[in-house]
């Protein structure tokens, strides 16, 4: 895996999770067992992923940062301007 797409990460204590913005995807690392991260932990701990991502996006929020979150843009995109012809109905 590519880690030089953009993404955001948060640690605690010996838990790092990475959010990659480009796939919607995040990885999870115990830094005490795995300085090198290879071994992805998110499968097995979803309650934790949860959690990280949790506070990430609260972090970020509160910093005023910008979100890279692609299902936010395809939501902005989907939403087609009104015109006036959409009142002739």
């Amino acid at each position: 895996l590519d880690k030089s797409y953009e993404h955001s990460y948060i640690g605690e204590g010996n838990d790092k999770l990475i959010k990659f913005w480009h796939t919607i995807k995040e990885d999870l690392y115990n830094l005490d067992n795995d300085i090198g991260e290879t071994l992805d932990l998110a499968v097995n701990m979803p309650e934790k992923v949860k959690e990280l991502e949790n506070k990430l996006m609260a972090y970020l929020t509160k910093e005023h940062a910008e979100i890279l979150d692609r299902s936010l843009s395809k939501e902005k995109k989907s939403k087609k301007p009104k015109t006036d012809s959409d009142d002739d109905d």
